[in-house]
C-alpha cells in the first residue's frame, strides 16, 4: 500500500504545479524502484534515519556520522579512545559507566564476534549510505500512517 501510494502521489503532483525531488524511506522497501519507473522525473533518495543518537549531532556531516559509525563496535568492545563525551557514558564517568543495552552491562567479547559485528556494520559506513543519513530525514509520521490506514 505505501508502495502504491506514493507512486500515485509522486506521478500526480505535477498536475497541481509541483514536482517532488526527494523520497525519504526505508532502504529495505521496493518504493523507490516504482517511483523511478512509473515517475517521468528525477527522484533523489534519502535514508529513513534510525540511528537517532548518531545522525542528530552530524547533520550535514557526513565524515563525522562515518566515524560515529565506525566508533559503535569499539565503544561496544569496551575501546572509548574514539568516542564522542556526549554519548559515551565511560567518557562521562568511566567509574560508574554501565552499559545498559548489552548482557549484563558489560564489554562485548571475542574477536570473531567483533569482526563479524564489524563487517556488517562496514556496510553501513560507506560514502553513499552515510550521505543518504546525513539529511537526517525521517518517513515515521508516514509508516504510523499507512499502518493506521491499513488496520
Amino acid at each position: 500500500m505505501e508502495r502504491d501510494v506514493a507512486c500515485e502521489l509522486w506521478r500526480k503532483a505535477p498536475q497541481s504545479g509541483v514536482k517532488f525531488s526527494i523520497y525519504v524511506g526505508d532502504d529495505d522497501s521496493t518504493t523507490l524502484a516504482d517511483i523511478k519507473n512509473k515517475v517521468s522525473y528525477g527522484v533523489e533518495k534519502w535514508s529513513d534515519v534510525v540511528l537517532q543518537f548518531l545522525c542528530q549531532p552530524n547533520v550535514g556531516d557526513p565524515e563525522s556520522l562515518k566515524q560515529g559509525l565506525k566508533n559503535i563496535i569499539p565503544h561496544a568492545f569496551g575501546e572509548h579512545t574514539c568516542c564522542n563525551v556526549s554519548w559515551c557514558g565511560f567518557k562521562q564517568n568511566p567509574v560508574a559507566s554501565k552499559y545498559t543495552d548489552l548482557p549484563n552491562g558489560k564489554d562485548l567479547f571475542g574477536d570473531s564476534l567483533k569482526i563479524a559485528l564489524s563487517d556488517i556494520l562496514d556496510e553501513y559506513s560507506t560514502d553513499i549510505v552515510v550521505n543518504k543519513l546525513t539529511p537526517h530525514a525521517n518517513s515515521q509520521r508516514n509508516e504510523s500512517l499507512n499502518s493506521t490506514i491499513g488496520s
